[in-house]
């Protein structure tokens, strides 16, 4: 597979003229020290000890949580300040307009100097449906910024940042209007890691061109997923969105759930019903995807709401829905009996048939069961779990305990028995999840070391076809995007 990198440019370089954080004076200093040395990070909890001794520095999640973390964070207040990004863009694209000699000014430009050859966590893939040759795609870097590739076949074409703006801000989602391609909506804010709050969602109506800020969104700080379902002509926007415990303090658990606007954005609904076992706690989505029907599925993730008292917080379940617009449109299709704090699912509807979903399901940062319906939910039966050829992973957890960070799955949209997953590595499958074969391998360790497969760099968390092809594929990783024109040969030939 050939790698195409997203470069980054900090948002830093632009911001400064405009900008005063919070300055930490010599008397504040060993306060500050103490902090950085005592922050909630600082201990590597994201993960026990015993689940990290294992890993090579490079592949341990939690040490990108702690960079994406102090890197943002003011002195002053000891959390990012990400509230601050809108208005000092809106004064820098004032000030440059205004003041052509400012650097960052037509006349004045900044120079690109790099890094220009790292790529970074992306999460968010969509190809373009605007484009003739259908080879424009889209990326969103969890670590900065929103990209576009005109031709991702190539390996001449350059990603190109949308504006300085983006470079800053977590993107985790991207969805076009089926009704009118050229409206884009960006979901920002990741909280699988819970390391990089968002600022809402982001809308462009000219394919992308100029984006702004949908201002009732701007208190959905984690964006897990947006679709735009076409309900009888109208657009209708679902955005999973969560919420987080953050510094001492709840941030977005109030909008946390399923939320649904019929209007473009202007105003949205929160539709998921409350969990079983919690009256006026409702389920929270991770995942949403629509069936071949245009039914819509939702996998969980549990409600940030975590006190002592709450013995089910709605993890591990599949919900289903042919309307999807009330709180009482919701079939529990689906649970997989999962611990209190625990239990992301994310799911894969067969393109070709709406009878077939399958889902992936997370338990205590492992891989729980893999889950197959070809009944559209009637019931489910539990299938094979891909078996990773790397000798430091092992064959009851594909995802080596990080299945709440890496954790993606789609299926070829000609055949439904043929389904990709992402954990560290890339398994595929044919025969509808009875046996798998890997296709990737994220470096020639020892464990892995004259293995044919495919090198992608470790860390899945995004898979997308080429609609309707069943061979052309992307990867979003935490190296960056991958691609391949040949998905079946990739187990045997790096292509």
């Amino acid at each position: 597979m050939s790698k195409i990198f997203l470069r980054a440019l900090w948002l830093s370089i632009v911001i400064i003229p405009f900008i005063s954080f919070a300055q930490t004076s010599t008397e504040e200093r060993p306060k500050f020290e103490v902090f950085i040395n005592n922050h909630e990070f600082s201990k590597r909890k994201p993960m026990a000890k015993t689940e990290l001794k294992k890993l090579p520095k490079e592949a341990r999640p939690d040490f990108a949580y702690e960079q994406d973390y102090l890197r943002t964070l003011d002195p002053a207040t000891g959390k990012p300040e990400y509230d601050r990004l809108v208005p000092v863009f809106q004064q820098t694209s004032q000030n440059l307009a205004l003041v052509p000699g400012i650097p960052g000014a037509a006349a004045f430009p900044w120079v690109e100097r790099g890094p220009n050859n790292v790529g970074g966590r992306t999460r968010a893939l969509a190809w373009d449906p605007n484009t003739a040759s259908g080879n424009k795609v889209w990326a969103g870097g969890v670590t900065g910024g929103l990209w576009f590739n005109n031709d991702i076949t190539s390996a001449t074409s350059q990603w190109q940042p949308v504006n300085n703006f983006w470079d800053n801000i977590a993107v985790t989602c991207i969805a076009f209007d089926p009704n009118n391609t050229q409206i884009i909506y960006v979901g920002t804010g990741e909280s699988f890691t819970g390391a990089s709050r968002g600022a809402g969602i982001w809308k462009s109506t000219d394919g992308g061109i100029n984006w702004s800020q949908i201002t009732s969104t701007s208190n959905f700080y984690y964006v897990n997923d947006i679709v735009v379902r076409n309900e009888s002509g109208t657009s209708t926007v679902y955005a999973a969105v969560d919420g987080g415990f953050y510094q001492g303090t709840f941030h977005g658990a109030a909008q946390a759930g399923l939320q649904r606007s019929t209007n473009g954005g202007n105003t949205w609904t929160q539709v998921l019903p409350d969990i079983p076992a919690n009256t006026n706690i409702n389920f929270v989505a991770a995942d949403i995807e629509i069936g071949a029907d245009n039914g819509i599925w939702i996998g969980t993730d549990p409600s940030p709401y975590g006190g002592v008292t709450i013995t089910d917080r709605g993890g591990g379940r599949i919900l289903y829905s042919d309307a999807g617009d009330s709180k009482t449109a919701w079939t529990i299709s689906h649970s997989v009996s999962v611990s209190n704090a625990r239990g992301r699912v994310e799911l894969a509807c067969a393109p070709s048939n709406a009878n077939v979903v399958y889902g992936l399901v997370e338990n205590n940062r492992q891989l729980e069961a893999v889950v197959k319906t070809t009944n559209k939910g009637t019931s489910w039966t539990n299938m094979a779990e891909p078996n990773d050829d790397d000798n430091g992973i092992s064959a009851s957890d594909f995802t080596r305990g990080q299945a709440t960070y890496d954790l993606i799955a789609a299926v070829d949209p000609n055949n439904a028995n043929s389904l990709i997953v992402g954990g560290i590595n890339l398994h595929r499958t044919t025969d509808g999840a009875s046996t798998w074969s890997q296709i990737s391998k994220w470096s020639n360790n020892p464990g892995m070391f004259g293995k044919p497969y495919s090198l992608v760099h470790a860390d899945q968390h995004a898979i997308t076809y080429k609609p309707g092809n069943s061979n052309t594929v992307i990867f979003g990783t935490d190296g960056g995007v991958f691609f391949t024109n040949s998905v079946n040969t990739s187990a045997t030939a790096d292509v």
